[in-house]
């Protein structure tokens, strides 16, 4: 009569997915925070600044629309890493991440960028204005999350 040791319900996919369901659930409520604050700033600027310069107020509403997808589609991939990272730690395997999304993001990312400045008359200073704020939006968004 042998005796097998117990065997533990939990295998590696279980913990990777387990991980992967609660990060991005995290990633979830950060993005629609930072969503909620990134329209509210955009409203204001448009507001604010439409009378005065259209094509500026145009161009911070494009350039938050923009970081915000970039935002989303970064933590998307980056709560990936980590639950692959985290199946990584438990049981050896390596961890798996989509690396021609990698090559492909940033001509993509190029070309929307290209696109708002070519065919939206938008000024080129007020899609980056727009790009920072939501850099600053989400950093202030992420302070609030993670304290």
């Amino acid at each position: 009569m042998s005796v097998e040791p117990p065997h533990d319900r939990h295998t590696a996919a279980d913990h990777h997915r387990a991980v992967h369901e609660a990060l991005v659930a995290r990633a979830r409520r950060l993005l629609r925070d930072t969503a909620r604050r990134t329209g509210l700033l955009g409203l204001v600027a448009a507001g604010v600044l439409a009378p005065v310069d259209a094509a500026l107020a145009l161009g911070i509403v494009a350039g938050l629309i923009l970081g915000l997808a970039h935002l989303a589609l970064l933590s998307r991939t980056a709560a990936r890493l980590a639950a692959g990272a985290a199946a990584f730690g438990s049981n050896g395997d390596r961890p798996r991440s989509f690396v021609p999304f990698f090559w492909l993001k940033w001509p993509l990312w190029a070309l929307a960028l290209g696109g708002v400045l070519w065919y939206m008359r938008a000024r080129p200073e007020g899609v980056a204005a727009g790009l920072i704020l939501s850099l600053a939006v989400f950093a202030v968004s992420s302070r609030k999350h993670v304290s």
